[in-house]
C-alpha cells in the first residue's frame, strides 16, 4: 500500500491529476464504504477550504466528490 506524503509545509499531499485512488466515504448507520475514482483535479490550496481538497471522478457513482484528506486511502496508480 502506497502512502500518501505530506508536502514541506504539511497542507498538502504527493497526489497528482490522473492518478487512481481509492477513497472512503462514510454513512451514519453503516462503517466506511470504499470507491475507486481517479483525481480529475489537483490539490486546492487550504485558502479556499478549510483543508486541502482534491476532485476524484468515482467510478461506482459516475459523479466528481470533493474528497478531504481524512477520506483518502491509498494511490492505487500514478498517473505518467
Amino acid at each position: 500500500m502506497k502512502k500518501l506524503r505530506a508536502s514541506s509545509h504539511n497542507a498538502g499531499w504527493d497526489v497528482r491529476k490522473g492518478d487512481l485512488v481509492d477513497v472512503n466515504f462514510y454513512s451514519l448507520p453503516g462503517g466506511p464504504v470504499r470507491s475507486r475514482g481517479v483525481v480529475v483535479d489537483g490539490v486546492l490550496p487550504e485558502q479556499q477550504t478549510l483543508f486541502p481538497t482534491i476532485s476524484v471522478y468515482i467510478f461506482k457513482t459516475a459523479a466528481i466528490a470533493t474528497i478531504f484528506p481524512n477520506n483518502l486511502v491509498e494511490i492505487i496508480s500514478r498517473a505518467a
